[in-house]
């Protein structure tokens, strides 16, 4: 079993880089490496301006707080994924190694998302139990902390389960 799968890997890699250039190699990597750099530049940009504006002409904006809260959620994973994703469009891959760069693209995206989705999960909370009357600010924390736990817990069985689906 392990000396077929050996081969077959070996005939897949094998096929991969004798049906790609060195140009095409070249081409992936500068696309790869534009989208790891351009996203966390366009982050951190969108960042400024959405703080900016919300420091100087909206105190109460609670959509753009939130924006700003589930949008610093972002991590170099979503950078990987479009770059690794678009680097493949730029290659000629045997049908299983693209099946497998799908699926790490996938995955990859799906935890990213579960980021947001735990980030804006922890916003709402905050908004919601931050009001109230002056003598349950404990109840109200032990409240938010038992949701958040709740939720947390809910949300990455989801993102769990959508991976182990994705993958098969």
């Amino acid at each position: 079993f392990t000396s077929s799968r050996r081969e077959r890997d070996k005939a897949m890699y094998r096929q991969l880089i004798a049906n790609n250039s060195t140009q095409n190699w070249l081409y992936a990597l500068i696309a790869a490496l534009i989208f790891i750099v351009l996203i966390p530049l366009l982050q951190r940009l969108v960042l400024r301006r959405l703080t900016h504006f919300t420091q100087t002409r909206a105190k109460n904006h609670v959509i753009k707080n939130f924006l700003t809260e589930v949008l610093s959620a972002t991590r170099i994973l979503l950078a990987v994924a479009i770059g690794l994703y678009v680097a493949t469009y730029c290659r000629n891959l045997p049908t299983t190694l693209e099946r497998y760069v799908d699926r790490l693209y996938s995955a990859l995206m799906l935890l990213q998302s579960g980021l947001w989705a735990s980030r804006g999960l922890n916003f709402w909370l905050n908004q919601r139990f931050s009001h109230g009357e002056e003598g349950e600010e404990g109840a109200r924390a032990m409240t938010q902390s038992l949701l958040s736990f709740l939720g947390r817990v809910i949300l990455w069985s989801v993102v769990l389960l959508l991976i182990l689906d994705n993958v098969g």
